[in-house]
């Protein structure tokens, strides 16, 4: 049909493959609203013909349409958590769409686009960490139930009735009882209900978990780049007092923050003071105002603990500044289970320069 049809029977198809994967992107986001889970069936069936449309739009060299076809396709991937693709594909779109100036209008739409973007990659650092944190948590207590729990990545072994999807790997979704309900990694994203000794769990190397640090620091830099950009088009776009860009500070000033580095986190203290000092002058209503509170609170305890003397951690990207005291009750719980593993008896009392001076070793 493609290659065959008239101009005109071309741009019926791809516009007919682009308006249905549109609406079942829309029906599953309107019941994530409404606190219902979404149906990532068709957000699969939704990628498979958006992206069937712009093959189209390809083939007849239409630039316009595609940046249109691009957005819905982000919000797709975004959904699936295919974060990598949603990212390249805004960044296709943002080029298609706005050239080197823009006006008006447009500087809106581009304020939206990075907002988007920051919006993703804020995500994706999201799940990262949360794999970081398991990690850790299974270091530290020696549990395999960790690795059972949502989010946590398995892989599938010891299928008898559906022996085609042993090895392949996927996402713990739910636990229901002894049976965990798992979203594997194929075209359809299929979901299984396993039993625990049908799942194996992934652990991650050295490399691997290096690799992770690296590509979260990457995307705090990309979020924090792209909330600076939103920011400074909306001031423009609308002025300092306006509600937007009450939003485009706090968005700002929680990228700053998520970098866990003394420097940046004084900088998001001072942005959510005057996001404050614009709230307060613009009388906006209660809920904003105790989520403000909120983050404002947040955000003085870390500047805080940066600034008392002692601080011994405070991994950039990936975990907020603990106390002296908190340190070392983390290290002696870390070197009682080395120790234990060794077969020596552990320690929960060892002095403070006795657990660096093993850190370090």
């Amino acid at each position: 049909i493609v290659h065959a049809s008239t101009p005109l029977l071309q741009t019926y198809l791809w516009s007919s493959l682009a308006a249905i994967g549109g609406t079942y992107v829309k029906q599953h986001n309107r019941r994530m609203l409404d606190g219902v889970k979404g149906d990532k069936h068709k957000c699969v069936a939704a990628i498979a013909l958006l992206e069937e449309a712009l093959g189209i739009l390809h083939i007849n060299q239409q630039d316009g349409p595609v940046a249109q076809v691009l957005k819905v396709l982000v919000l797709a991937y975004n959904n699936l958590e295919f974060f990598d693709k949603a990212r390249s594909t805004l960044k296709e779109s943002l080029a298609l769409n706005f050239g080197p100036r823009y006006y008006g209008e447009e500087s809106a739409q581009m304020a939206a686009y990075h907002q988007q973007f920051a919006f993703v990659c804020e995500r994706q650092a999201k799940t990262i960490r949360s794999q970081l944190c398991m990690h850790m948590e299974y270091m530290l207590t020696n549990l395999m139930s960790c690795y059972h729990s949502p989010g946590s990545r398995v892989l599938v072994e010891g299928l008898q009735k559906k022996p085609q999807y042993n090895g392949c790997e996927g996402v713990v979704v739910k636990m229901n009882g002894l049976r965990m309900r798992v979203c594997l990694d194929v075209h359809d994203k299929q979901e299984m209900m396993l039993k625990p000794e049908n799942v194996c769990p992934l652990f991650p190397t050295a490399e691997k978990l290096q690799g992770q640090m690296l590509k979260l620091q990457k995307l705090v830099l990309e979020q924090m780049t792209s909330s600076k950009e939103c920011h400074r088009i909306q001031i423009k776009v609308t002025g300092a007092k306006h509600t937007n860009t009450i939003i485009t500070i706090q968005t700002l000033a929680h990228a700053y923050f998520s970098t866990n580095k003394p420097v940046e986190t004084g900088l998001a203290l001072e942005l959510l003071i005057q996001a404050d000092k614009i709230n307060r002058r613009m009388g906006v209503d209660d809920q904003d105002e105790v989520q403000l509170s909120r983050a404002l609170s947040e955000v003085q305890a870390a500047q805080a603990q940066f600034d008392k003397g002692g601080v011994l951690s405070a991994v950039p990207c990936c975990w907020h500044p603990t106390s002296q005291q908190e340190d070392e009750i983390y290290m002696a719980q870390l070197f009682a289970v080395l120790q234990e593993r060794n077969g020596k008896r552990g320690s929960q009392s060892m002095s403070s320069e006795a657990m660096q001076q093993g850190l370090r070793l």
